[in-house]
């Protein structure tokens, strides 16, 4: 990717565009991400706001569609350092991290993955660090009350609230109803 590739996006969508997100190959070439995300901070400074974001897929319909909690942890590290916001997509179907016969893997969660950049944010954590919360099963390692908390590492409402405005931006399920149903199961979302 190069930054006038971005530059000229940018400039076809105008300074009124709502964002855009750059998605990369996290399964074939992780090691483009750094630059990526580099070209990205640039583009965004240059915009004076944050006009592009990353698109991390992290799933689909089989297991060799899934990223590797590594290269899942070293992308997220990438854009919370770099104040890159980004959204993630596919596969982000449960909270927390679960071996899924339907797809014969074990599947991202999306409170691991959201929870763990805004940790990582927050606690400058590296990529290992972060990738023990991706890699984390045990839903009671998590607590969503009045704060965030997994294990020892906490954040609270306001840098949730800061991390959704200008990092986590959104994530995307092929499904409505499997999020909610085990959100209620665990007890972080009441009927």
């Amino acid at each position: 990717m190069h930054l006038g590739d971005l530059d000229g996006v940018f400039r076809a969508q105008g300074r009124g565009a709502s964002g855009i997100a750059l998605e990369v190959p996290l399964l074939d070439a992780p090691e483009t991400v750094a630059s990526t995300v580099q070209a990205l901070a640039v583009a965004n400074r240059r915009a004076t706001r944050n006009a592009f974001a990353l698109k991390l897929r992290c799933g689909g319909v089989t297991s060799d569609l899934f990223p590797s909690i590594e290269a899942l942890a070293s992308a997220l590290v990438e854009v919370v350092r770099a104040g890159v916001p980004f959204k993630a997509t596919a596969g982000l179907h449960h909270p927390i991290r679960q071996h899924r016969e339907e797809v014969d893997t074990e599947m991202h969660g999306f409170v691991n993955v959201f929870g763990g950049a805004i940790l990582a944010g927050l606690h400058d954590l590296d990529a290992d660090a972060l990738a023990e919360i991706l890699h984390d099963t045990r839903p009671d390692h998590f607590d969503l009350g009045e704060t965030l908390r997994w294990t020892t590492l906490e954040a609270d409402a306001s840098d949730i609230a800061d991390a959704r405005q200008q990092m986590a931006l959104s994530y995307g399920s092929c499904s409505f109803e499997e999020p909610r149903d085990d959100l209620r199961q665990l007890g972080w979302l009441y009927p």
